[in-house]
């Protein structure tokens, strides 16, 4: 497929387009591809065993807990209608009720511990997702694991997918070594092979999307301007844990953060583990050599 100018269009289309090449090329640059996609499912497989495993060492240790989360596509809250006195500012804004969206971002996942697992969504007018807004979305589950005294986490294991904007990048690895040194425990995050991140974390926010949803379509009358007025609705009407955050929280996660400089093979990393000391080590899959970032 070739980006090609259309005449019906102002923008390059993907356009089927014929080409030759000799045998001897075709063959080399097939080999190749299938060297990689041989590659690509042994990655696929390995990162799909380490996530199973460490779901079960949190089944069993109860000094670890293990995290999968996910950013799910912004809700859309668009109100059903709105009750205003006058007949002409009703007509208004009945108008702008179905053409103004407000978007809600959702950081959603399951909870791995012995004896107590759980799904949680973290909720925001922000629709921030870079990894600070990560980080203070998940301030309110890192509080509550914290605050119990009935549990000592000793490890603090996430999953996710693997984009390098969101979850694998030089923000992400200082926030781990700074908490695993702060709280002394160690940490480890394996990232999913790519296109292959979808899991619990995915159904989670489809339950949520659906509460929110709900609430909307059954209170008519009630004006939600922002996320706080959806939460107040749904928190008590699912399993889910429900927390917010603001773009506040976000900003102050991103202040403490200093200048950074990338760590090199970032993108080819699929598991990454900060010890007790800080030490940052890196792994191209969760079975290779471990070696020091």
């Amino acid at each position: 497929m070739d980006k090609e100018k259309n005449d019906k269009s102002n923008v390059p289309v993907s356009t089927k387009t014929t080409f030759t090449s000799s045998i001897v090329d075709f063959t080399t640059k097939f080999s190749k591809e299938i060297k990689e996609l041989i590659s690509h499912i042994d990655r696929v497989h390995q990162q799909f065993r380490a996530a199973k495993e460490v779901r079960q060492i949190a089944m069993e240790q109860e000094d670890t807990i293990t995290i999968h989360l996910d950013w799910s596509e912004n809700f859309k809250l668009k109100q059903a209608r709105r009750e205003k006195d006058s007949l002409l500012i009703k007509a208004i804004f009945l108008v702008a009720s179905y053409y103004y969206e407000h978007h809600i971002s959702i950081l959603s996942g399951y909870v791995w511990k012995k004896n107590d697992c759980f799904s949680f969504g973290s909720i925001s007018d922000d629709t921030n997702h870079m990894f600070e807004a990560t980080w203070a979305a998940l301030q309110p589950l890192l509080d509550l694991f914290k605050n119990d005294v009935n549990t000592k986490i000793t490890n603090l294991i996430f999953i996710s997918d693997s984009p390098v904007s969101q979850y694998r990048n030089k923000t992400a690895f200082y926030c781990l070594k700074k908490y695993a040194t702060d709280h002394h425990m160690t940490m480890k995050w394996i990232y999913l092979a790519a296109g292959h991140g979808k899991g619990v974390a995915d159904g989670v926010s489809a339950a949520i999307k659906k509460k929110m949803d709900d609430a909307v379509t059954f209170h008519p009358d009630e004006g939600f301007n922002n996320v706080l007025d959806l939460f107040n609705v749904i928190k008590d009407k699912t399993n889910i844990k429900h927390s917010t955050y603001k773009t506040e929280d976000i900003d102050f996660v991103a202040k403490i953060i200093p200048t950074l400089t990338a760590v090199k093979g970032t993108a080819t990393l699929h598991q990454v583990t900060v010890k007790i000391d800080g030490e940052l080590y890196g792994k191209d899959t969760s079975f290779s050599r471990e070696r020091l970032l």
